[in-house]
């Protein structure tokens, strides 16, 4: 694909919208494989107590109930709150997954190319949309058969390579205007 020429304030858009979507990108694709590495079903304490009025595990695992504590000391630290972690986590992934779709409109229209600038911003969906829907129905959420995680592992890389690829091969290049 012949480079585009853009003038200096269109050539320095192209190329900052380039850098934080490459960025925000990558931002996402951490952050919802570290938020996933996180999930589970059920709390631990509570897992054992499905079958019987006392639980299968009652005595074995765990010991039920924590021991007392006092409910009017100062609350615990954000911090260290586990779910608070995995919610900040996945929702950085979320806002990282805006970023890159808004830079991707903001770079193709600072590129003119309509044609490739619809790639460009449908790019980064379709990665994302593949990699959500495998870690989806990895999860068990979606109540059919989970994919074991081969295939899991290959989607995601099929989703990252779907974004990569156009990015680095097909997406047009630009030089600045002299």
């Amino acid at each position: 694909m012949k480079p585009v020429e853009l003038s200096g304030r269109r050539f320095v858009t192209a190329r900052v919208a380039r850098i934080v979507g490459d960025s925000s990108w990558w931002v996402f694709v951490v952050a919802r494989l570290m938020a996933e590495m996180n999930s589970f079903g059920i709390p631990r304490r509570y897992a054992d107590y499905d079958e019987a009025i006392f639980g299968v595990g009652l005595g074995h695992r765990d010991f039920g109930w924590t021991a007392y504590e006092p409910l009017t000391d100062q609350a615990p630290s954000p911090a260290t709150d586990f779910f608070y972690s995995v919610n900040l986590v996945s929702s950085v992934a979320v806002f990282a997954l805006v970023v890159t779709v808004i830079v991707a409109v903001v770079e193709a229209v600072a590129v003119g190319r309509w044609p490739a600038g619809v790639a460009t911003i449908l790019t980064p969906v379709a990665g994302a949309g593949v990699i959500l829907t495998a870690l989806y129905y990895r999860s068990g959420l979606a109540g059919g058969p989970q994919p074991s995680p081969t295939v899991v592992f290959v989607l995601v890389l099929l989703g990252v390579a779907i974004r990569e690829t156009w990015s680095r091969v097909w997406a047009p290049r630009w030089t600045r205007k002299p």
